[in-house]
């Protein structure tokens, strides 16, 4: 198996963990879309409810039911709180893995190209020896046309 046929068959070695980073970074991908849905969610949410908070106030609400909204209000901005650093979390999670996808990325086009230059490499060897072995066959057929 020549030089170039073993760097190939690397590269496609190689190629396979890139596959493998590339779906990883898809399901990251897909994770952190979600948590910063669910924190647009959470944010809407929390809008809606100021919203209902500023209507009770204006209708003269009792008290227990505005400490009511005030307590959750203070429930929800928390939730939102965790739900910001699971966002960042899953955005370090992703941006980690797109390195990893990255550098996979990176090896595989050096093998590949590698392996192009070998055999390119080979190919010129091989035309050479081609061109010697003519070389000699017409050196050959000169010198046996002047010795007859």
């Amino acid at each position: 198996m020549t030089r170039s046929r073993r760097l190939y068959r690397i590269a496609g070695h190689v190629g396979q963990d890139q596959e493998a980073a590339a779906r990883e970074l898809g399901r990251l991908r897909a994770h952190l879309q979600a948590q910063e849905q669910q924190l647009e969610q959470l944010r809407e949410y929390c809008l809606n409810y100021h919203e209902r908070l500023a209507e009770a106030q204006a209708r003269g609400g009792t008290a227990a039911s505005l400490a009511n909204y005030s307590l959750f209000l203070g429930r929800l901005n928390e939730a939102i709180g965790q739900q910001e650093q699971s966002v960042a979390a899953a955005n370090r999670a992703f941006e980690a893995q797109r390195q990893v996808w990255i550098q996979a990325r990176a090896r595989v086009q050096a093998v590949e190209k590698a392996a192009e230059r070998c055999a390119e490499d080979e190919t010129r060897t091989e035309e050479k020896r081609e061109q010697r072995q003519n070389d000699d066959l017409s050196l050959a057929r000169l010198l046996r046309g002047k010795i007859s």
